[in-house]
This record gives C-alpha cells, sequence and structure tokens, in this order.
C-alpha cells in the first residue's frame, strides 16, 4: 500500500470486525476497529466452495 493508502477489511468468518488499515506519509501503519459487520457469502461460479458440515 502506498502512503496516503486506505484498506477497509472484514476480518472473521460469518460476523466480522471491521478494520480500517491507513499508511502514512511516513510509512507507519495504522489499524482501526470500525464497528462489527456481515458480509453475505460469496456463492455461485466463482464464489467460495461449501464447507463440509461436522
Amino acid at each position: 500500500m502506498k502512503p496516503g493508502g486506505i484498506m477497509l477489511i472484514p476480518v472473521g468468518d460469518y460476523f466480522q470486525e471491521l478494520y480500517k488499515i491507513k499508511k502514512d506519509g511516513k510509512g507507519h501503519i495504522h489499524k482501526k476497529k470500525t464497528g462489527e459487520v456481515v458480509f453475505v457469502p460469496l456463492i455461485g461460479k466463482h464464489g467460495f466452495r461449501k464447507r463440509l458440515e461436522c
């Protein structure tokens, strides 16, 4: 990521924490939790494979 860049990334399985990752002008990385989110799983031809239930 270049200086000044920002990423928003969900971390987790179904219920996730949304993190904002930012790189400042000196190259330092800053990470901040911004809240809880739920993303709908991607399905279909280009989606995720189903997990095996145990």
